[in-house]
Formats: C-alpha cells, sequence, structure tokens
C-alpha cells in the first residue's frame, strides 16, 4: 500500500476519484457494521434508523475535527494560499461522508429541509475548493469550528431517542452542546472563518459564499437556541418549586407531575 505522501490528489484526478470512492466504501461499510451489530427492539425503524446513522456522523465528526486539528496546529495553513494534498485528504474524505449521508437520510426518511440545505451547501463548497485547489484552508478552518459541537449535539439526540429526555445527563449533553456550539459557531467562525475567507483574493467566490450562508444558518439555529434555553429556564422553576430532580441515567417517575411533561413540547434537534 503506497503512503499517503505518494498521493497528489491536489492534481491527480485518479487520486482524488480513488480517495472519493474508497471514502465512501469506508462509511458504507461503517454503517452496515453498525446496522448489523445493534438493535433497539423498542424503537421504531425509522428512530432505530437515526440512531444507527448519528453513530457514524459521531465517527466522521471524531475524524474532522482530529484532522483539521492537526492540520491547524501543525501545518501553519495561509489564507488565500493554494491547496495542499493534504488539506484534500482531509477534503476528499469528508465530501464522501456528506455525499453518502444525504443518500442514507433520503433513502430511511430520516431528512429534513435543514439538513439537505446544510449538505448541499457543503458539497457545493467542497467541490468548488477541489476544482478551483483554492479555499481548501477556508473549508477546513470552518470546519474544525463546525465540527467542536458535534459530539454532545449527536449523543444528546441519540439519548433523546432511546427515551432518555428528561435525565440529568441528556441536560449536561444539551448545555454542552449549545455551549460550544454559540461559542464556535456565533463567535469564531464569523471572526476567525467568514472574515479571513471573504478578505481572501484567492478564495473562490462559490467558498465565501457557503462560508457566509453556513454562518448565517448557524446564527439562527442560535436564535432557536436561546427560545430553548428560556424554557429551560421556566422549567427548572417549576422542578426546583416542587422538589422534584433528574436522575442521571433513567427518567425519575415524579416528573409525570409537571406540567411542562404532559404538554407537547416542540424542541428542535440540529
Amino acid at each position: 500500500m503506497r503512503p499517503l505522501s505518494d498521493y497528489d490528489f491536489v492534481n491527480s484526478l485518479p487520486d482524488q476519484l480513488m480517495l472519493f470512492f474508497t471514502s465512501l466504501i469506508f462509511w458504507s461499510t461503517f454503517y452496515w457494521l453498525v446496522n448489523s451489530s445493534f438493535t433497539f427492539k423498542t424503537l421504531r425503524k425509522r428512530d432505530q434508523d437515526d440512531v444507527k446513522n448519528r453513530i457514524v456522523s459521531i465517527a466522521h465528526g471524531l475524524f474532522t475535527f482530529l484532522a483539521t486539528f492537526y492540520h491547524l496546529k501543525n501545518q501553519d495553513p495561509q489564507f488565500g494560499a493554494s491547496n495542499t494534498s493534504f488539506q484534500l485528504f482531509i477534503l476528499i474524505s469528508s465530501l464522501s461522508y456528506f455525499f453518502y449521508d444525504t443518500v442514507a437520510c433520503i433513502y430511511y426518511g430520516i431528512y429534513d429541509t435543514g439538513l439537505i440545505l446544510h449538505h448541499s451547501m457543503v458539497l457545493l463548497g467542497y467541490g468548488s475548493a477541489i476544482l478551483q485547489q483554492y479555499g481548501a484552508t477556508e473549508a477546513l478552518s470552518g470546519l474544525f469550528f463546525a465540527e467542536v459541537s458535534n459530539f454532545p449535539m449527536h449523543v444528546r439526540a441519540i439519548l433523546k431517542t432511546l427515551g432518555l429526555r428528561y435525565t440529568r445527563l441528556y441536560e449536561c449533553l444539551e448545555l454542552i452542546y449549545m455551549s460550544t456550539y454559540i461559542i464556535a459557531r456565533g463567535v469564531f467562525i464569523p471572526i476567525e472563518v467568514v472574515y479571513n475567507c471573504v478578505s481572501a483574493e484567492m478564495c473562490p467566490l462559490i467558498v465565501k459564499f457557503i462560508c457566509c450562508g453556513l454562518a448565517g444558518q448557524s446564527w439562527y439555529y442560535i436564535l432557536e437556541m436561546q427560545k430553548i434555553l428560556k424554557r429551560k429556564l421556566s422549567q427548572l422553576k417549576e422542578r426546583n418549586k416542587k422538589n422534584i430532580s433528574y436522575c442521571w441515567l433513567s427518567v425519575n417517575p415524579k416528573l409525570k407531575e409537571l406540567s411542562y411533561i404532559n404538554t407537547a413540547v416542540r424542541e428542535n434537534v440540529f
């Protein structure tokens, strides 16, 4: 097997296609292994498919977070510079995941408009950076900050699907998720990514547009999070008033006495 340094992911289309399809096979095989290994008999099929697909998403999130962290820390990438082979290794590997995930979510019926919009923007931005040979630094910088909140987001969504929504573990993960999301996407992406991306002369126009679009989408979700946090504060006050607390890994039977448990409350999972 050839070492990674022997491949030219910048100029060689065969190498790019090899990496894309190899990665696509990897993500598909990984889902097959997860699907074969885990069964949640108490869940309906759609919820089982969602949980299993999120496990694959967690693996992708950890891979891209660690890879981009290593790249940003050790390789001193410059905004506006031409792409490097290592940068495209990360981008193409991630591109194949988003392609897999889009197809999988549509096939299993676990998608919504927000997911399709987000994935479409990512695929378009990645593809533009790969083809025009500029913009990888900007794309990977955005990817790093975007993946900071990936793990707690998916784990808390899995807990909700498994019926552990009203537990202390879920609450902790949700607060970690929202905090990291707001800080990473609401502060660092506009300052560290959007500004440098827009001002970089050689960055492709499509990458600049996608970067701004994803930042705008992030701010939309941040506003939604503010509504959820206000609702949580109200719920906390009711629990304290009735001296009812959450358990870590099980649902406290006394929670049925609370008004918000008996009222349909819509909380987005994004």
